[in-house]
């Protein structure tokens, strides 16, 4: 398969925006297009799903609904962005007790809406919310569903509480460590923040952006079909793996799915198809 047509699962670095990290890694491959799951914030870490060439048409296949977050949440401290890159705003002191660790779950695991914060990539009419932030613009934005899917805290001081979190798409973690500080009586913000897993993804799979280079970025680049292993394979034999990669439909598939990934007899990815009345419809084809 040509490389400029995978998949590669990076761990982001603090201090890059998620278009930097997606440009760097397109240009090692010397790929003419990019493209990446979900954002991550300059300040976080974690697992940025990249995707380049033909391999961008898949990105509304993958299921990244579901995060799972690491956060250090620091107390008595709030700031403009909800984060360690923002203004402080306000200083408050913490209390000397907290409530139960069972009682701090049982409250984030039900929120069931957040206000999402003035920083954010959100639009209010036709213009980004940081941008109207930055700006000292007067809007509002309203408060959006959110499913809080897991919660346990990993460790909590006076003023630092380490927790993990699963949570639905659109949940802002900046949100959640505001809303958890407040509990708490008191304010915070997010201090660290790091992408563990998007969907059934895990950042344990992922490469150092810092490690790859364009010696080693080859050995990092995957087939769709190693990333959606639930869409089956079909093999064609070398007339019809041609007769595929001209964009014409192989007829008698004995395959009961509607969709698979094709391979030649070498095993080489061909590509994406669908299949209809037993008839192999190319959708993405990879030559």
């Amino acid at each position: 398969m040509n490389l400029k047509n995978g998949i590669i699962f990076i761990d982001k670095p603090a201090g890059l925006t998620s278009f930097q990290t997606v440009h760097k890694a397109r240009k090692l491959l010397d790929a003419k297009k990019a493209g990446h799951t979900g954002t991550l914030d300059p300040f976080a870490s974690g697992l940025l799903i990249v995707m380049f060439g033909r391999a961008t048409k898949f990105i509304p296949m993958i299921n990244c609904d579901d995060k799972t977050y690491r956060a250090v949440l620091k107390l008595g401290k709030k700031t403009d962005t909800g984060d360690c890159a923002g203004k402080v705003i306000e200083i408050m002191e913490i209390p000397d007790i907290f409530p139960n660790i069972k009682e701090i779950t049982s409250y984030v695991l039900g929120i069931k809406e957040q206000i999402p914060p003035r920083f954010s990539a959100l639009k209010v009419n036709g213009k980004r919310a940081y941008d109207l932030a930055r700006q000292n613009k007067d809007f509002k934005l309203s408060p959006r569903p959110v499913s809080i899917k897991n919660f346990s805290i990993n460790s909590l001081s006076k003023n630092i509480m380490d927790y993990t979190v699963t949570v639905s798409k659109g949940t802002y973690i900046r949100t959640l460590s505001e809303s958890i500080a407040e509990y708490l009586g008191t304010v915070g913000t997010t201090e660290a923040l790091t992408r563990l897993s998007a969907g059934n993804y895990s950042l344990e799979n992922a490469v150092k952006l810092e490690d790859l280079t364009k010696e080693t970025i080859k050995d990092h680049v995957l087939t769709p079909s190693m990333v959606f292993p639930e869409i089956p394979e079909i093999s064609l034999n070398n007339e019809e793996s041609k007769s595929f990669l001209n964009g014409n439909f192989i007829k008698n598939i004995k395959l009961s799915t509607d969709r698979a990934f094709v391979f030649d007899e070498g095993k080489n990815f061909l590509g994406y198809a669908i299949i209809k009345n037993g008839i192999l419809c190319p959708k993405n084809v990879f030559n």
